[in-house]
């Protein structure tokens, strides 16, 4: 778990019912390199987040599991801010991404999404 500035608490999404929950009745939020699937639920008491790098862009599982690092990590630097209910980040991009530029397209997401 871990805390942030606007006191909502950010939990891994674990769970195939929740998951599959998410890929139904979330909505979908593209950007360039990144797909967001989320849906806002005002009951949840946490923000579940999960992320997901596509096994046939980055065939090492080494590149696959640093891009999920940087996701996490960009995800928790943003400033602009979740709200209760649950998303998921896919990186669909071909290159290998920096974490600055993670932060400003997931900042984007979610500009979009208010």
């Amino acid at each position: 778990m871990c805390q942030r500035k606007n006191k909502i608490p950010i939990m891994r999404l674990k769970g195939k019912d929740r998951i599959d929950f998410l890929f139904q009745e979330g909505t979908v939020i593209r950007s360039r390199n990144l797909i967001m699937r989320l849906h806002k639920n005002t009951k949840e008491q946490f923000f579940f987040v999960g992320v997901s790098v596509a096994k046939r862009n980055f065939c090492l599982a080494v590149d696959r599991n640093r891009i999920k690092r940087q996701l996490r990590s960009a995800f928790i630097h943003i400033k602009e801010g979740p709200f209760l209910g649950s998303c998921m980040i896919i990186y669909t991009g071909k290159p290998l991404p920096k974490t600055s530029l993670l932060s400003e397209e997931i900042l984007s997401l979610f500009v979009k999404s208010h």
